[in-house]
């Protein structure tokens, strides 16, 4: 807050207000790890010092108005009304009674009846700014004369989309052998909303399709051998989806990141604050009074006229995309069981009653101690060789078959319980196999889907 301006240190000296009514509000910083910003949190509750009101706090002021204070629809509302009134004569005074009497916080709630009044204002005010246009100066030549032998040639585009539509513009960007830099205003486009809704990461996602389009054309058409082009965006999530390397996307994203990634190279997109994109007038678009004096439209942002440390720093994308991204494709784990091998599975598919398969289960698990007791028999007897003739004449007259062992067994409510615990583990063997093998390596319960994380699932023995 400090190095932006927002708030300011009151020095030592400086005298306590008169009224003597000063409050003082805790703050901390919650940083967020995957989007990479750190937001301030005012906590009134807290305590200073653990208690310890002994020595003095750092006291500072904020240079803007807080959102969220009970001042603040009072303050939002006075800068509304100072705005209509210091721009009435620009629009016509009607709009301004407008704003002064049909505002609610920041919903305006008059609505035109005469949809063909609305429409003359509209069309009144382009009017209005088209004897502006004259006023516009693009020079002709990318390079001044009197610039010298370039010894850098570079390629900036920068994109960007919001809810009125998307652009992009292209600068020129050169560097002679003194080190002097010039930055000349190439190309620029911008589209309307498309008339079937498009969420505004979309939009970004297309405006940065389209940055490589222009790129291709640029390359071909510049009289310059470019040694390096950028592509600049403000949106986080456009350079998560070209950097992305794992992750599946729906068919809208995917062919968009496909063209991106045919035209350009990851390492070439970088982020800027919105403030410093000149592509922001173009896909909101202004009135020509305020666009004349936008001179990073003409020139670049500041920054590329300065040196390549002072640009913008290189923000590490995502490498993980949220689960519950829209633009996420889900991902589909099937299991092929050969319905002649697995046993389990014909037995759950074979009863329709709880209790009648825990009863199958159970005798199911009785005869598999039948024959596990008979191969430890046939082991023990095949240690003692000196018995072993003996031993297989007794066997021969003790025979007991299956059904004969069956009988002699009775469902307990211990097997019972057994085989409910063994078609359990079974059911999540197959349908939560991944759950279940991301539990047995720590290192990858991070992949655990959402909605299985948050109920803290784990392994019992």
């Amino acid at each position: 807050m400090l190095e932006k301006g927002y708030a300011e240190h009151i020095p030592d000296d400086e005298p306590e207000p008169d009224d003597g009514l000063v409050w003082y509000i805790p703050h901390h910083g919650v940083y967020h790890p995957k989007k990479m910003k750190l937001r301030v949190v005012f906590n009134c509750a807290a305590t200073y010092n653990d208690g310890d009101y002994g020595n003095p706090p750092l006291k500072y002021r904020m240079k803007v108005h807080m959102f969220g204070t009970t001042s603040s629809p009072s303050c939002a509302n006075a800068a509304l009304l100072k705005t209509a009134s210091d721009n009435e004569e620009m629009y016509e005074s009607e709009i301004a009674e407008i704003v002064r009497n049909n505002f609610y916080v920041d919903d305006c709630l008059f609505s035109e009846q005469d949809v063909t009044k609305t429409v003359s204002c509209v069309t009144q005010q382009w009017i209005a700014d088209l004897p502006l246009l004259e006023k516009v100066s693009i020079p002709r030549c990318y390079k001044p004369s009197d610039f010298g032998t370039v010894r850098a040639c570079q390629l900036h585009i920068f994109s960007d989309a919001s809810n009125e539509g998307y652009g992009l513009t292209a600068y020129l960007w050169l560097k002679n052998e003194m080190g002097k830099v010039h930055c000349s205003l190439v190309m620029a486009k911008a589209r309307v909303m498309p008339i079937k809704k498009v969420t505004t990461p979309r939009l970004k996602l297309t405006a940065a399709c389209v940055a490589v389009r222009l790129s291709r054309i640029l390359q071909k058409e510049l009289q310059y051998k470019l040694t390096d082009i950028f592509y600049w965006t403000d949106s986080m999530s456009v350079i998560g989806y070209v950097n992305n390397e794992t992750s599946r996307f729906k068919t809208f994203v995917a062919n968009r990141i496909t063209i991106i990634r045919d035209g350009s190279d990851p390492r070439q997109w970088k982020h800027i604050p919105t403030a410093l994109n000149p592509a922001d007038a173009a896909s909101r678009g202004m009135r020509m009074a305020t666009f004349l004096k936008m001179d990073q439209w003409f020139k670049g942002p500041t920054f590329l006229w300065e040196s390549e440390e002072e640009w913008p720093s290189v923000v590490k994308a995502c490498d993980n995309f949220p689960e519950d991204d829209p633009e996420m494709k889900p991902v589909v784990a099937a299991t092929v069981t050969d319905e002649s091998v697995d046993i389990m599975y014909r037995l759950l598919n074979y009863s329709s009653s709880w209790l009648k398969l825990k009863k199958i289960i159970g005798w199911f698990l009785l005869f598999m101690d039948y024959l596990k007791r008979k191969l430890k028999e046939k082991q023990e007897s095949a240690k003692r060789t000196q018995e072993c003739a003996e031993h297989l004449a007794k066997s021969k007259k003790t025979k007991v078959t299956v059904q004969e062992e069956k009988s002699r067994g009775h469902l307990t409510v211990k097997i019972l319980e057994k085989a409910e615990v063994t078609i359990l583990c079974y059911i999540q063997q197959q349908y939560f196999h991944d759950v279940i093998s991301a539990l047995k390596n720590p290192s990858k319960e991070s992949r655990l889907n959402k909605s299985i994380r948050k109920l803290d699932p784990f392994l019992v023995d």
